[in-house]
């Protein structure tokens, strides 16, 4: 892309997972720690654009100087990533969201009972797809995550395309709560870098050079 200079963008990051309750007691979620999308918004910050952090429940504390809405749920997370488009230049989604949720948590303990217990969970909101289809999107540079047990290129293209994103970082369980993560960015144009096993403080300087060097599409 080629650079311009477009002054200070606001870039919207969401991190960590998101709880799915079950009862007042228990609740599903995944080991996402939000140590990437942290490091996004450090990353953001330092360069001089101006951050702002959706956090799921984790027990990290957000960089010093960003400013950050801490959510609980995937259905909490899509409310907030909307009521913040308007004043969003890119959004960087790292969040890994729950793709399921029960069907209807109970207001009470679930208490123990002799056999099985059958679960029923319903899809919990795409929020990218959403973006995607949102009245925003047309000014928004969006990039997305797609995380499996191991890289997958052919279904990190396929939700590029499906959710009309700009770019997609191609990454596997191997980052979850560590350091390093090991990275495929695909972009909408075609373009594709290998960036192997690189440091999260790293990817995210890279992230925020592509923002910041994208054209500007619009303001609000």
């Amino acid at each position: 892309m080629v650079k311009e200079n477009t002054g200070r963008r606001r870039i919207l990051i969401t991190a960590g997972p998101t709880a799915e309750d079950i009862d007042p007691v228990r609740f599903l979620t995944n080991r996402s720690s939000g140590r990437m999308g942290m490091a996004v918004a450090a990353a953001a910050l330092a360069a001089g654009s101006e951050p702002f952090l959706i956090l799921g429940p984790t027990p990290l504390n957000p960089p010093e100087g960003v400013p950050c809405l801490r959510v609980r749920s995937a259905a909490d997370m899509l409310v907030a990533v909307e009521e913040r488009l308007a004043v969003t230049d890119a959004l960087v989604m790292t969040a890994a969201v729950a793709d399921y949720t029960p069907v209807e948590p109970l207001p009470l303990k679930l208490k123990k009972s002799e056999g099985d217990l059958t679960l029923r969970l319903k899809r919990t909101p795409d929020i990218l797809l959403s973006v995607g289809c949102h009245p925003q999107r047309p000014r928004l540079l969006v990039i997305g995550f797609s995380l499996d047990v191991e890289l997958d290129l052919v279904q990190g293209r396929r939700k590029l395309v499906e959710k009309n994103l700009d770019a997609i970082v191609v990454n596997s369980v191997a980052s979850f709560a560590a350091d390093h993560i090991s990275a495929v960015v695909l972009t909408a144009d075609g373009g594709s870098q290998d960036y192997g096993r690189i440091g999260k403080d790293d990817l995210a300087r890279r992230l925020v050079e592509l923002i910041q060097n994208a054209p500007r599409k619009g303001t609000p």
